[in-house]
């Protein structure tokens, strides 16, 4: 009879034991929030900064970024398809293969439009009217 107690306590702790390392091994992972972390800047605000950054910069300075992200997305694009030559790509990496070339693109056809404007003015939506000259 002791035997059977010990036998029924043991295993009762046991279980008892295991659920409970169950329960903390399946807790999420906390993640700081706004209320936790007020530093936190949401996706608004951090584009409402770059811009207000952007605004500061001289054309040279601009011209000079534009060129270093263009080099990185081509440098980029290059390693993907050198990844891609060798062997298949994980499906992160062919997303981003995609979404690069879509970029490439739409940055080549704006590049094709903005060298077709002619230089200076723009043309007046509504000109003056021309008065024909008179004869005399």
């Amino acid at each position: 009879m002791k035997l059977h107690r010990s036998l029924f306590l043991a295993v009762t702790l046991l279980v008892s034991s295991a659920a409970a390392m169950a329960q903390e091994t399946n807790k999420p992972a906390t993640r700081p929030n706004r209320e936790t972390n007020p530093n936190r800047e949401t996706t608004r605000e951090a584009a409402e900064k770059r811009k207000a950054e952007a605004a500061k910069l001289t054309p040279e300075q601009r011209a000079k970024q534009r060129k270093e992200a263009i080099e990185k997305r081509e440098a980029r694009i290059q390693e993907l398809r050198a990844l891609k030559a060798k062997g298949p790509l994980s499906d992160a990496q062919s997303q981003q293969l995609e979404r690069l070339q879509k970029q490439s693109e739409r940055a080549a056809k704006a590049d094709d439009k903005r060298s077709d404007k002619p230089a200076g003015k723009k043309p007046r939506r509504n000109p003056a009217p021309v008065e024909p000259a008179t004869q005399q």
